[in-house]
């Protein structure tokens, strides 16, 4: 077993191994709106490493689980939340497990999480995120920050090129396959690869 080393292509193919697993998991997507520059806008792991960097009044830009998530967690830290998405409110979380989603609902709710559905990003300005309903209209919210929870893009880099490079069995775990696994899906990934190899 190797420790620290960033792996690569070259560094697989000169193991020359019979089975190869990867799991390099997933990253936060980054749009490229206009303003996303705005000092006003963090990403998700800027609040989750620092929750009091978040102003008083905070818009979540994303309402999938990790968007949700933080909401909760800014509301229990007494910030006035609203998580805005394109889908309706009704759809909000909608692929997390119904177990789950409904304690994260009664959450939201003991927090006074507003939820705005239907809602698009078209820019974020000095004044507030510019949002565009179904409808066309456009809408400003104000805040004193705006997260940016879009979800995860699988890094699927390093299976693509060894795919096409190396002729090993060859597995892949977790995030790494496709956006919107979880901690499940990776643990049962691995069990069955593993009575595979």
């Amino acid at each position: 077993v190797i420790y620290n080393v960033n792996v690569d292509e070259q560094l697989v193919l000169d193991e020359k191994p019979d089975a190869i697993v990867v799991a390099t998991g997933a990253a936060y997507f980054q749009p490229d709106f206009i303003g996303i520059n705005n000092e006003k806008v963090k990403t998700l792991k800027d609040i989750l490493e620092s929750p009091e960097s978040a102003g008083n009044d905070t818009v979540i830009c994303g309402g999938g689980i990790s968007g949700l998530e933080c909401a909760v967690m800014l509301g229990k830290y007494g910030r006035n939340v609203t998580v805005i998405d394109q889908n309706p409110e009704n759809m909000m979380g909608s692929q997390v497990p119904a177990y789950y989603l409904n304690e994260i609902m009664e959450l939201l709710r003991k927090f006074g999480v507003k939820l705005k559905g239907d809602r698009v990003i078209k820019k974020f300005s000095d004044y507030g995120v510019v949002l565009a309903d179904s409808q066309g209209k456009l809408h400003l919210l104000k805040a004193d920050t705006y997260v940016i929870a879009l979800g995860l893009v699988p890094q699927d880099n390093l299976i693509t090129r060894l795919g096409k490079s190396c002729e090993a069995n060859l597995y892949s775990v977790g995030a790494c396959i496709s956006s919107g696994r979880n901690l499940y899906n990776a643990v049962h990934d691995a069990f069955n690869i593993s009575r595979c190899i």
